[in-house]
């Protein structure tokens, strides 16, 4: 689909419910995703170009990696809190580690034969099947 495209089907979709609120229709949001997703989608094969680690060992390597980098943001974070450091070098902080989490996700992601698209789709259709039988507050996997 081209942006064009799908420029139009979002300038389509808008409503205006009873209360005078924008509201896009679900399948508009999923065509945005589907559209962003093109640059994920193609990042996660580049990243194939930057992988080196030991392929008998990737998920768990990948999953490691993953998880480091994730303390890492929070680690940013808690330093930021500390008064280590100002909301300009806390946005830099966190810019680079966010970049070695999506690099460490979208390698877990096709080493295991999925694509971003699908597990933002798939998630994009929990969090709205959840919203629409009044679950998506609370915890647990299963509401």
């Amino acid at each position: 689909m081209s942006y064009s495209t799908l420029m139009l089907q979002v300038y389509k979709s808008f409503d205006y419910n009873a209360s005078n609120f924008l509201t896009v229709k679900r399948n508009t949001y999923y065509n945005l995703v589907r559209f962003c997703c093109m640059d994920l989608d193609e990042y996660q094969k580049k990243t194939r170009e930057t992988a080196i680690y030991p392929s008998e060992n990737a998920i768990e390597y990948l999953t490691l990696g993953l998880n480091d980098e994730s303390g890492e943001v929070a680690g940013a974070f808690k330093k930021y809190i500390r008064g280590d450091y100002d909301e300009d070098e806390l946005r830099e902080r966190i810019s680079g580690e966010a970049g070695d989490v999506l690099w460490y996700w979208s390698r877990l992601l096709d080493e295991m034969d999925l694509t971003a698209s699908d597990v933002m789709e798939k998630n994009a259709d929990k969090l709205f099947d959840r919203k629409d039988r009044g679950v998506i507050q609370g915890d647990g996997d299963n509401r």
